[in-house]
């Protein structure tokens, strides 16, 4: 009788983990896809600044400056996520192949 109680409590334990972490790697995929979007966003933004600090009436003004280097300096910060997008980019194409 203990062995049957036993089981049920493993069984159940080992479906609501199963669930569990099913979830976790779905909000971790919807995390990474809206990180890359970001990261995305983030060189665009750069890119404006790069062209906007091209102008020449615009190149020696300190404000704009620590503007683009804050930017930078963002984009390094942000640039550490990079190891979680790469691995929640496999699970997704890893789920798209096997559905």
């Amino acid at each position: 009788m203990i062995w049957v109680i036993l089981f049920f409590v493993s069984f159940s334990f080992n479906l609501f983990m199963g669930w569990y972490v099913k979830n976790l790697l779905k909000d971790l995929s919807f995390v990474s896809s809206k990180m890359s979007e970001f990261k995305e966003n983030l060189n665009i933004f750069i890119e404006n600044i790069e062209n906007f600090l091209s102008i020449e009436i615009f190149s020696d003004e300190p404000a704009v400056r620590a503007l683009r280097n804050t930017a930078f300096d963002f984009k390094e910060e942000v640039s550490q996520f990079d190891e979680i997008i790469a691995l929640t980019e496999e699970v997704e194409y890893g789920e798209e192949t096997q559905g």
